[in-house]
């Protein structure tokens, strides 16, 4: 009777600390994880001045033509589909792509950061690869009148590392970049 009787102690312990643990603690901990894991992708995409002025959304275009921005990918909501194919774009979008290397300056011979010379989608958040804001630096002080150090500072500021995402790298928000280079943003 009292190995029985142990035994349905040592049963209800487990079956109380298994219940509190998977039904309690797990579900606090998960959700504490995803609040802040993600936090920044969930919640609001205001871009805020220090005053708290909301001046942007992040899922805002960058302006894409104008010599003293950064620009990102390629964003045309007229266009209707450019894509052909999985690697071919349609005549109009391969002349905007080749207007684009333009208005970079370079050649079809010239390596371009890719994210500089694709489509991207009306609504995506304005990012860029590191190497695609370095491309522009100059062009970008070259237009300012302002020096290449502190263009490359600025670009340092904006980017970032998201720490929770599988497959992605560094990444710079071109929306953040241009409006610290217009003094909007600290």
């Amino acid at each position: 009777m009292t190995s029985t009787l142990s035994q349905f102690r040592a049963s209800l312990v487990l079956l109380t600390a298994s219940s509190l643990l998977l039904g309690v603690a797990y579900p606090l901990f998960v959700k504490a994880l995803i609040r802040n894991a993600w936090n920044a992708q969930v919640s609001d995409t205001s871009i805020r001045d220090r005053s708290g002025r909301i001046l942007a959304s992040a899922l805002d275009p960058a302006p894409t033509n104008a010599p003293r921005y950064f620009w990102g990918q390629v964003i045309d909501a007229t266009a209707p589909d450019c894509y052909l194919d999985r690697r071919t774009y349609s005549p109009d979008c391969q002349n905007a792509l080749k207007f684009r290397r333009v208005l970079l300056g370079t050649d079809s011979d010239t390596p371009v950061p890719e994210d500089l010379i694709t489509f991207g989608i009306p609504g995506q958040m304005p990012r860029i690869s590191p190497e695609a804001a370095a491309f522009q630096i100059h062009r970008v002080a070259l237009a300012r009148g302002v020096s290449d150090a502190k263009v490359s500072s600025l670009v340092q500021v904006s980017t970032y590392n998201p720490t929770y995402t599988l497959g992605s790298g560094l990444y710079v928000n071109v929306l953040e970049l241009n409006l610290r280079l217009d003094g909007k943003l600290k």
